[in-house]
């Protein structure tokens, strides 16, 4: 009786010990000291002295690459929004095609965790669709419907349709700009189409990215 008691103490204490190694993440990022910038500010530099100059109902695109050094420099800058939900840090990686999402977190506040996403990335009217295709808790697969529950509770502003597995985040942008042309390769290609009827959506334009607009 007491070996049985034994080895059933023994059997629980490896099997614990299995899933927390399963669970703990599986990829480890330096805290890299990576320059925190947002979106606005990438395409503010690119777009602004242009905008100033434009003429009402003209037009003009402008072409954007994103590296998965620039996503992540992204990331950084907003974590500290994430951080209040208790995901520790969130690293992208881009591999043919799909962007890979790893977010530290602990399960039951106790055990460290890595949940991982394989997903597509598209925009569609002004808002960036994340499709889950895989997920992992660590190093365990889990139901894609485990994941939109967890993200629920851990994100804001954005509309999650559990059905399709798909996360749409809103972009904030004026009404006479539109992301177009997104695409995924070994990096994140898209273009920003302006398209100016009025003075004042020029001034909006400029306002939105910090600019000044000069009479």
């Amino acid at each position: 009786m007491k070996k049985k008691l034994t080895l059933t103490i023994f059997l629980i204490i490896v099997l614990i010990a299995a899933i927390i190694y399963c669970i703990r993440p599986v990829e480890k990022f330096k805290e890299a000291s990576t320059e925190q910038v947002s979106l606005k500010e990438i395409m503010k530099e690119k777009m602004l002295d242009s905008i100033t100059g434009m003429l009402t109902n003209s037009s003009k695109e402008f072409q954007f690459e994103l590296s998965e050094n620039d996503m992540n420099n992204i990331i950084s800058g907003n974590m500290d929004k994430l951080k209040s939900k208790k995901i520790d840090s969130v690293h992208c990686a881009i591999q043919n095609g799909e962007v890979y999402f790893y977010a530290d977190t602990k399960l039951l506040s106790l055990f460290p965790a890595q949940l991982i996403l394989k997903t597509d990335l598209t925009v569609a009217d002004n808002a960036l669709q994340v499709k889950i295709n895989k997920a992992y808790m660590g190093r365990i697969p889990v139901l894609k419907s485990f994941v939109m529950d967890y993200l629920k509770n851990k994100t804001d502003k954005v509309n999650i349709d559990e059905e399709s597995s798909l996360i749409s985040i809103p972009v904030t942008l004026p009404e006479a700009v539109t992301i177009e042309d997104f695409q995924v390769t070994d990096k994140i290609t898209f273009k920003i189409a302006i398209s100016i009827k009025s003075l004042s959506e020029v001034i909006e334009i400029v306002e939105f990215f910090g600019g000044k607009f000069m009479k």
